[in-house]
């Protein structure tokens, strides 16, 4: 029998149950699979689902996953699912999942399975069954880029490790999604791109990963209102962290000032 291909959403924002921490504790329980929630949809063994993610930590939306199913058309009230409470008869199917290109978050984003891959349906995703022909790149890529190694406890503690903490240490409370909250700050503060529209590429410079930084809630207010002192510091550590990108990217600025000095009249803390 051909193998089919699936297309199944896994938005964060929609489910209050759809969590990492929830699929960590089944991946542990079933030894390295997963249940999935799938409606009334016929998924066979075997068959191959790609797995799409909102609102993931880096800020991307993407598929995610790719999984094997191991098994099919079960109902057991001892599964668990980790999509809301469905109608009677909801099926699922029992997933072996690993990622798909965790370090590269524009390859399978929503933008591409529009315009270069043709995935969609009525104007957004819902449930798709993907063509093997219409698709073929698609699915070339997806397997290409899935590795066997990036298991659900590794997807977990990347996102964790690399969007989640915040600069100066601290941790915050876990959101809905399974991750610790974090807010993102522009260190040169994006309503400078309005100030310094004649600068090249300003709205580049500004909005560059180098210029992002995670913080908490609690750091995020103490960088634009503690004491003076206390900001300068906070200004002068992130500073440090990308010193040469910050002295490149914004010398056409600072005129006789070096570019730290300018920060700190940005920050009121000179």
């Amino acid at each position: 029998m051909e193998v089919k291909y699936h297309f199944l959403t896994a938005s964060t924002s929609y489910y209050n149950n759809n969590s990492f921490d929830e699929l960590l504790k089944e991946e542990n329980k079933y030894q390295g699979s997963i249940y999935w929630h799938i409606g009334n949809h016929k998924i066979y063994t075997n068959d191959i689902c790609y797995i799409y993610y909102s609102n993931l930590p880096d800020g991307s939306s993407r598929i995610l996953f790719r999984g094997l199913v191991l098994d099919s058309d079960l109902n057991h009230d001892n599964k668990v699912s980790i999509c809301p409470d469905g109608v009677e008869n909801d099926k699922y199917v029992k997933l072996k999942i690993k990622s798909v290109s965790l370090e590269n978050n524009e390859i399978f984003n929503l933008h591409n399975l529009r315009d270069k891959y043709n995935l969609i349906s009525k104007g957004q995703f819902s449930y798709l069954h993907i063509d093997n022909i219409k698709h073929k790149k698609l699915i070339n890529d997806v397997e290409k880029y899935s590795n066997n190694c990036h298991h659900l406890k590794y997807v977990h503690e990347y996102f964790e490790n690399n969007y989640c903490i915040c600069e100066f240490g601290c941790k915050t409370f876990v959101e809905e999604n399974g991750f610790h909250y974090i807010e993102k700050h522009h260190l040169v503060e994006k309503n400078l791109i309005n100030k310094y529209i004649d600068i090249d590429n300003i709205d580049e410079l500004i909005n560059n990963k180098n210029n992002l930084f995670n913080l908490c809630p609690m750091c995020h207010k103490k960088i634009h209102h503690a004491k003076k002192d206390v900001r300068k510091k906070m200004v002068e550590f992130l500073y440090n962290k990308n010193k040469k990108y910050f002295d490149n990217s914004f010398n056409k600025i600072y005129g006789e000032k070096d570019v730290l000095t300018w920060l700190f009249g940005i920050y009121k803390c000179n």
